[in-house]
């Protein structure tokens, strides 16, 4: 079957290579000729030259010996001869002078004709004793050109010029009628294998469909495989060869001289954009209708449960969550370099927003909502083995397997592992440690960094080099350059990533000890993913893992495992052993304060942050360049800027704080009172729960987990959703009110301490009621809190059980829970990237309201300060204060932390 599909993707390629050499071929063009110099012989020549565009507007050049009082009769001449007004833009001596042409021909949809009469022009310019005229005609180029009389056509790689030589005293060309642009043929020529590019994948898709879905169910996982291989460089082919033919077949120019005829201005047709958007869009249309197509594939030997619909909305918006951010950013740099800033500030906000916008809607289809694991065994184990291996493990996050049937595991940037619940499901726990060790040593050898590195500067290589390239004459014009370096790009990334797996075989080899348990345990994963356990090497060349056999081989060498035993091992099926629990996060209904929600809240918190401390500067540094204040009155305005925007960033914090936690307590209320928990009846507070004595962040929260506090007779009961549990009077050892976290606005937590049976300390953990709209309020609402606890814990009042589900809770039983201490978030690599996002943010806001980067000005200001003059010139400092006060406003967010001291026990 694997034979069948690597023989019919060859033929794909084949088909693809033939179908893009003969558009090169038919897209050749003549060598171009060099132009050649019309420098005038003497005073007796003239020259002129006429460059037309895709609307029939001409610019003028011209140049002849003629004097002032001559000139204006000239350019009436010209005006009769291109039968338009000719306006002046430049002139020098009276001898030359542009000059520009509005609708100097008519454009007829995709056809721009018309006629230069020359002829009252050379009985002008004879009287004035000129003899001979050197004309040149230049157009853009387009799929045919046509002059009456012909001259001498000379091609260029985006023009196409025509040139004449006019003796005066013999007979010659009194007018010239010609026409450029696209006729129907010429359409239907370029646009032929254009169609063949795109319709050939839906085709092969098809037939790869009816024979993938013929195999014997024995045949599966080699079917899979191949049709999987088969949809993914059907992808990429269709991409490489599309962009192939587009510029052998000069499409972008079809696209040029279109859009210029709906665009007056011709921005939209000149934009990197458009032109970026040609070359990606129709194939990757053709890759979602290819995924569309694979639909029975998928659903009867992957076993996948999507729908159809399913699969379309995940294939429309992971094209969408990739292709258009990295559209919209590269426009926004293409846009910086064409000196729009405030374009260019604008497409790559577009960029970020469709990022985060696009993986939230792929994330929600696809239904990955990855759930922080921050208690429990298997965290426990992965932490003792991620200290082994002396990693700073931040996060632990389990994914829904869902209708995907996804079995595998990730490492993150960040220091953070992925596991699907299907590896938990599927895999003992000797096999999961190791497969999570072999995670581990990824994050170790901080592999998926490298990985990202190395993709970034092939695609950003590719970008810089093929423009190089070509403009420098070091490579033929029509060989395509960009797409073999994105496959180089590509291939060179596959090399290093089966490397790196290697490298972290070896690694979890080391860390857990147990290459027995790596083996069955990757094995497992093949199977359950439908891959076969073996495949070439030249098939792995094209892959980011090695086949199985191959890894198990070279597991067993390291772990001195005898060759001979290597198949039995292989062969092994059976989960045996004991299974690690899947969290009920993930295997319940889901949690309503969940990593997700979590996420947003954060990211909503840090937006109205960053906007209260952007905003202020931009609009302080504009009011001063608009009223044009100098000397003392910008410097106040400057320093009451710093002011106000420490002021307000403070203001936001202070609002932002809890900024959906209504929210959360409304959905938590109504899942408690359908289990039987009259949350509202029984008097509940909802509260925010941390474990220990010390403040720590959770998920960039400074809780771990939500729920309502209750208070029956002398039970403390508290239920929420990582932990139910409840404290008698006698059990709590003592109440407090303090563990301030570190902030600028002074907010406590209500700290409870508690002993076990046997009397001895055993535990604490932090309240703060959530019931609040700003850190103000919070504090009130803490000491109210508090007191009312002191008062029950001094003086408990006997009443009956209100309610069945509280009367059996047990005291809190909480283990090690991942957090971060509030001086890991002041390490220096931290603190430097987020001031240079700031950085970036402050100086997009500034160049959005017209803020120039004056860098001259400034520098020159400088200079003055310590050279003192007595006329200094002002510069404009607007841009650059926003970026100052945007840094020193965001460092002094960090100095609470740096402030902060651990409490003593």
């Amino acid at each position: 079957m694997s034979k069948f599909f690597l023989r019919h993707s060859l033929s794909f390629f084949v088909a693809f290579l033939l179908t893009a050499g003969i558009a090169v071929a038919r897209a050749q063009k003549p060598p171009v000729a060099q132009e050649p110099d019309k420098e005038r012989v003497d005073a007796s020549s003239a020259s002129l030259s006429l460059m037309f565009d895709a609307q029939g507007n001409v610019e003028i050049d011209f140049d002849a010996g003629i004097g002032p009082e001559q000139f204006r009769r000239t350019v009436q001449e010209l005006s009769k001869a291109l039968h338009c007004e000719v306006q002046v833009v430049d002139q020098r001596d009276w001898e030359w002078f542009t000059g520009r042409c509005h609708e100097g021909f008519q454009r007829n949809f995709l056809i721009v004709a018309g006629e230069v009469d020359l002829g009252s022009l050379v009985g002008f310019l004879k009287t004035l004793g000129i003899r001979q005229m050197f004309l040149e005609i230049e157009h853009p180029l387009t799929g045919f050109t046509e002059f009456s009389p012909g001259g001498e056509l000379e091609p260029s790689p985006d023009t196409a010029i025509v040139s004449y030589h006019i003796p005066f005293d013999l007979p010659s060309v009194s007018a010239i009628h010609f026409s450029y642009g696209y006729r129907w043929r010429d359409l239907w020529r370029a646009s032929f294998p254009l169609v063949v590019i795109l319709l050939l994948p839906l085709g092969l898709t098809l037939r790869a469909r009816r024979v993938a879905l013929a195999a014997h169910k024995d045949e599966h996982p080699a079917a899979w495989f191949g049709f999987s291989r088969f949809l993914q460089w059907t992808g990429l082919g269709t991409l490489l060869v599309w962009w192939t033919a587009v510029d052998a077949l000069q499409v972008h120019a079809f696209k040029d001289f279109m859009l210029a005829g709906m665009d007056s201005s011709g921005q939209l047709a000149n934009s990197f954009s458009s032109s970026l958007l040609l070359i990606l869009f129709p194939p990757l249309m053709i890759n979602i209708a290819c995924t569309v197509l694979s639909y029975p594939v998928q659903s009867r030997i992957r076993g996948v449960r999507w729908t159809r619909r399913e699969m379309f909305l995940q294939a429309l918006w992971g094209q969408a969550s990739s292709f258009l951010p990295f559209l919209f950013f590269l426009t926004g740099l293409f846009s910086f370099f064409s000196e729009e800033p405030r374009t260019g500030v604008l497409w790559i906000a577009a960029a970020y927003v469709t990022l985060v916008v696009g993986r939230q809607r792929l994330a929600s289809v696809m239904d990955w909502t990855p759930h922080a694991l921050t208690v429990g065994e298997l965290r426990d184990r992965l932490f003792a083995l991620a200290a082994k291996a002396k990693i700073k493990l931040q996060q632990i996050y389990v994914l829904p397997a869902g209708k995907g049937n996804m079995t595998n595991a990730f490492a993150a940037q960040g220091n953070s592992v992925l596991l699907t619940d299907s590896l938990l499901r599927n895999l003992n726990k000797r096999e999961v440690d190791a497969v999570m060790a072999h995670e581990l040593a990824h994050l170790k050898h901080r592999h998926p960094a490298a990985l990202g590195a190395i993709f970034a500067l092939g695609i950003t290589g590719a970008l810089v080099l093929d423009p190089f390239l070509h403009e420098s004459h070091l490579v033929p014009p029509w060989l395509p350059l960009m797409p073999l370096m994105v496959l180089l790009s590509l291939l060179i990334f596959y090399l290093f990533s089966r490397r790196y797996e290697s490298a972290a075989d070896a690694g979890a080899v080391m860390l857990s000890g147990d290459a027995e348990a790596l083996i069955t345990g990757l094995v497992k994963v093949y199977r359950l993913n439908m891959l076969p356990l073996h495949w070439g090497k030249w098939q792995e060349k094209t892959l980011t893992h090695p086949s199985s056999v191959r890894r198990a081989q070279s597991i067993a060498r390291l772990a001195g495992i005898p060759a001979e035993q290597v198949p039995s091992i292989l062969a092994t099926t059976e989960a045996e052993g004991e299974h690690y629990p899947i969290p009920h996060a993930v295997s319940g209904e889901g949690k309503v304060f969940s990593s997700l929600r979590k996420g947003r809240i954060s990211l909503g918190v840090a937006w109205i942050c960053i906007a209260a401390m952007t905003i202020p500067p931009a609009v302080i540094a504009l009011l001063v360049r608009l009223c044009g204040w100098q000397g003392p009155a910008r410097w106040a305005a400057y320093l009451g800027g710093v002011i106000v925007t420490f002021a307000l960033s403070l203001l936001a914090s202070n609002f932002a704080a809890f900024l959906g936690y209504a929210g959360l307590q409304r959905q938590l209320r109504a899942r408690l009172e359908q289990r039987g928990i009259p949350c509202s009846a029984l008097g509940g507070r909802f509260v925010g729960l941390s474990p220990g004595s010390a403040p720590r962040l959770y998920e960039k929260h400074w809780i771990w987990d939500i729920g309502f506090l209750f208070i029956e007779g002398n039970r403390l009961c508290y239920v929420g959703e990582e932990t139910q549990f409840a404290l008698r009077t006698d059990q709590i050892a003592d109440l407090s009110i303090g563990a301030n976290p570190p902030g600028w606005w002074r907010t406590e937590n209500i700290c409870v301490s508690w002993r076990d049976a046997e009397g001895g300390m055993s535990q604490s953990f932090l309240l703060r009621p959530l019931e609040v709209r700003s850190l103000g309020q919070l504090g009130r609402e803490v000491r109210v809190l508090g007191e009312r606890l002191l008062a029950w814990w001094r003086s408990p009042q006997a009443a009956p059980q209100a309610c069945e589900s509280l009367a059996e809770l047990m005291p809190p039983s909480l283990g090690e829970i991942s957090s971060l201490r509030p001086r890991e978030v002041i390490k220096r690599e931290k603190i430097l990237i987020g001031l240079f996002f700031m950085a970036i943010v402050a100086s997009g806001v500034a160049l959005l309201l017209g803020l120039p980067f004056d860098w001259d000005g400034v520098t020159r200001w400088v200079w003055e300060l310590f050279a003192p003059v007595a006329d200094p010139s002002p510069a404009d400092l607007g841009f650059w204060y926003v970026v100052g006060v945007v840094l020193f406003v965001s460092f002094l967010q960090y100095v609470p932390f740096f402030r902060y001291r651990e409490p003593t026990a």
